[in-house]
Parts: C-alpha cells; structure tokens; sequence
C-alpha cells in the first residue's frame, strides 16, 4: 500500500542498495521502504520517535539509521525490525551520518557536539573522540583507512588510518558542505557547498545568484 499522511512529514535522507530496494528515513521516528523503485511505499517500525536523519545500507538485509538523542539503529532483516545500539558518548547529540564501508564489523557514525565514532565489531563496542564541531558527513570511499569528516565552520578532517585525524581547512570560516552525491563515494562525485557571497570570486565557470549561493563541483577519483 502507498504511504499517506494527514500532514506533511519531512523525509530526511534516502537510500538504495539497488534500482529497485531503497529506505527513507524522516521525523518522528518513521522509517518508509519500497521494493519497486518508489512506485510504493511501506512504513517499517523504528521503535523510537526521534528525528531520524542519515542511513546506511551494506546490502537488502544490513543497515544502519541515526538521528536525533543519540540514536543509532541497527537492521539484519532488511528493516523488519529495528534495533538500538549505544554508543558511550555524553553530550546530547544529533547523530548525522553512518557508514559501514568495506563489510558489517568497521563502521563510522558523526554527528554534533563533535562527535566521530568507530567500531570494529560490528556495533557491540565504539571508540569516540570529540573533535569540537558539528559533523554532518563521514565519507570512506575505498576502504576502512581512508575517509573525510566535513561539517560546521568549514571543518573537514581526514585520516589516512581510519584512526588519527588530520584537520584540512581553510581560513576562512563561514562556508558549509551541504551534501556528497553519490552516497558513497563513485569514481565521479558531486560535492555541495554553500558559500557567502562575498566570499566568492566569479569565474566564467561560476554564478553568483544571491547571497548564498549553492556550488557543485564535479570530482573525478584518479584510477
């Protein structure tokens, strides 16, 4: 049956694991799932009522879901059923991202408050570091050593370890990167940002629309 609601919902982040399977995950908690390439939608029963706000998908049957109060959910049935899984982390964040790269034991979760998180085994135990801003996206497009960590004030962090975490940004602070399309990372990557205006220099290959203009740049990963 399609999906109705008596007032509008906010649909937060979308996933598919191929043309067909694919998640969305929005307020309240609500969870909808199609297996038809969005001609229909089912709800799938998250158990909590949390602003639900990034997802992760290793194939039909794994994933991942994270959002507001620390929320973290875990599938092994294809979203059949949900589970909460805790990470030891104190401030009351939101967490915004979550990736599980290469297999179902290293997985990564950022989130606000300066929260980066890393398991090894699946979810059962995380490390954590406080690194100061807001992360919206972790990104590890190869492997489990390799990846970026890009929020707030124009922070993003690398590692080359998938440990230590080296900070690459600019002086100036006011930018934001919006979004990575695609999710993750394909051998050509659109990268959103938004900038001020009068932070911007206008080239033959740039407009400026108004005071905050939104930038893709069209990233091809060297073979």
């Amino acid at each position: 049956d399609d999906v109705s609601y008596s007032n509008p919902i906010t649909l937060n982040d979308v996933f598919f694991v191929n043309s067909l399977e694919g998640w969305v995950v929005c307020d309240s908690g609500i969870i909808i799932h199609t297996t038809n390439g969005g001609q229909n939608w089912e709800v799938q029963s998250s158990g909590v009522t949390n602003r639900l706000v990034g997802l992760y998908f290793r194939d039909e049957l794994h994933g991942w879901v994270v959002g507001a109060n620390k929320t973290l959910l875990k599938t092994t049935d294809g979203g059949q059923s949900w589970d909460p899984i805790t990470i030891p982390w104190s401030p009351p964040s939101t967490f915004y991202s979550v990736i599980f790269p290469v297999d179902l034991n290293t997985g990564f979760v950022c989130g606000s408050l300066g929260c980066i998180a890393k398991t090894t085994d699946g979810g059962t135990t995380w490390s954590t570091e406080n690194l100061g801003n807001d992360f919206y996206r972790i990104e590890f497009p190869l492997d489990n050593l390799i990846g970026w960590v890009c929020g707030s004030n124009e922070v993003i962090y690398k590692t080359i370890d998938g440990a230590a975490i080296e900070e690459m940004n600019s002086n100036q602070r006011r930018d934001m990167i919006l979004a990575s399309t695609p999710n993750p990372f394909r051998s050509t990557t659109v990268i959103k940002c938004a900038y001020p205006l009068d932070k911007i220099q206008p080239s033959k290959s740039m407009t400026v629309p108004a005071d905050w203009s939104a930038v893709s740049l069209s990233i091809r990963m060297a073979s």
